[in-house]
């Protein structure tokens, strides 16, 4: 099992920062069955983001002072291509 997050500090800049993996972000907003998953993506359309965002964003404040470094592969790529036409519709 991976990790979601882990603390680092760099001893030699004086950096604190948490590695923040993304690899479940899916599974943490819509459960661990790719078909419910889908099944909400459908049903949802763009707010499906919504949710991902989120926990995305529980997770970087869960880093407190400390910098937040994202990582990870997720199943968030079978979901991208609509998420960037989306921007492209919105941004004109």
């Amino acid at each position: 099992m991976i990790p979601s997050r882990s603390h680092v500090t760099d001893s030699k800049q004086g950096i604190d920062a948490t590695f923040i993996s993304l690899h479940d972000v899916v599974a943490s907003a819509y459960g661990d069955d790719l078909h419910k998953e889908q099944l909400a993506y459908n049903e949802l359309g763009p707010r499906f983001f919504d949710a991902l965002s989120v926990e995305i964003g529980n997770r970087i404040d869960r880093c407190g002072e400390t910098v937040p470094i994202i990582t990870g592969k997720s199943r968030l790529n079978l979901y991208m291509r609509t998420l960037i036409d989306i921007t492209k519709v919105s941004l004109g």
